[in-house]
């Protein structure tokens, strides 16, 4: 390695040697590049994994939730079926004409009775459906502009690093 130290010089302790200046600056901007670099690759794994985590709790939550109101429509509308059948046998038992006409009215109100019933519920598992299906897809997008941002930063960064790197090696030549 040359000196920049002119030959003759006694005193060297005094003299600047720009050589040896410019191979420190040139050591601790690659230590502090690399280290960025790496920040901004921790920065996007640990998005990516909450991203991850909150896509699979809010879609098991909605499977829970809808699973439960499913089975809840089914016992009520089982349980009315099972009274209504229980109040016609009753009804049937009396053999008036009065009481097989009333029969036929109590069975027709059931039947329209569990048609309200299961098309309530049905209209509330399609709800659900598409309530899971909307916030899915807000997540998606959430994930996505957060993956887009930070892909953004490192972009400035970098920018930001050549642009130094640069007036710090023109500044070097003078």
């Amino acid at each position: 390695m040359t000196s920049s130290v002119p030959t003759g010089q006694t005193d060297a302790d005094d003299w600047f040697d720009l050589e040896k200046y410019r191979q420190a600056a040139g050591v601790a901007y690659e230590f502090a590049k690399k280290k960025i670099e790496d920040q901004a690759a921790q920065e996007r794994l640990n998005i990516a994994a909450r991203a991850g985590e909150e896509r699979t709790l809010v879609s098991l939550a909605a499977a829970a939730q809808g699973a439960q109101q499913r089975q809840g429509m089914l016992t009520a509308g089982e349980q009315e079926r099972l009274n209504i059948a229980a109040r016609g046998g009753e009804e049937r038992l009396g053999i008036s004409a009065a009481g097989e006409e009333e029969r036929k009215t109590t069975l027709t109100r059931g039947e329209q009775e569990r048609l309200g019933i299961s098309t309530a519920g049905e209209q509330e598992r399609k709800s659900t459906v598409t309530r899971g299906e909307q916030e899915r897809e807000t997540i998606g997008k959430t994930a996505a502009e957060q993956r887009a941002a930070a892909k953004l930063q490192q972009f400035f960064r970098e920018q930001d690093e050549l642009r130094d790197y640069g007036q710090a090696q023109r500044a070097y030549r003078y």
